[in-house]
């Protein structure tokens, strides 16, 4: 699990809303076949088990304290914390190709 936080500045604006199914244009997708389970579909969807190689070794670094260049676009004066209390956390992961990366 990865948790960040940043200091919205006062320009920023909130996320837009996702629209609602009663809204012109849009409709919910009726529940099928498939859904319900079908034998067919469910034997077509099926795929034949892959080998998954071991993961790579997870590694994480804490830096020291921050400051405002290393924090160009998140922080602002006016923010509950300063920079010198934050933090950077580097983490290895695994990419989408399948190997890891920092």
């Amino acid at each position: 699990m990865l948790l960040a936080a940043g200091c919205a500045g006062p320009g920023a604006r909130p996320p837009a809303a996702a629209p609602k199914a009663a809204e012109k244009g849009t409709r919910v997708p009726s529940a099928g076949p498939a859904a319900a389970g079908h034998p067919h579909h469910a034997a077509a969807r099926r795929k034949p088990a892959r080998r998954r190689n071991a993961l790579p070794r997870f590694t994480a670094d804490v830096s020291g304290p921050l400051s405002r260049r290393d924090l160009p676009y998140s922080w602002h004066p006016g923010c509950p914390v300063g920079p010198g209390q934050l933090r950077a956390i580097h983490l290895s992961y695994v990419g989408f190709d399948g190997r890891a990366h920092r």
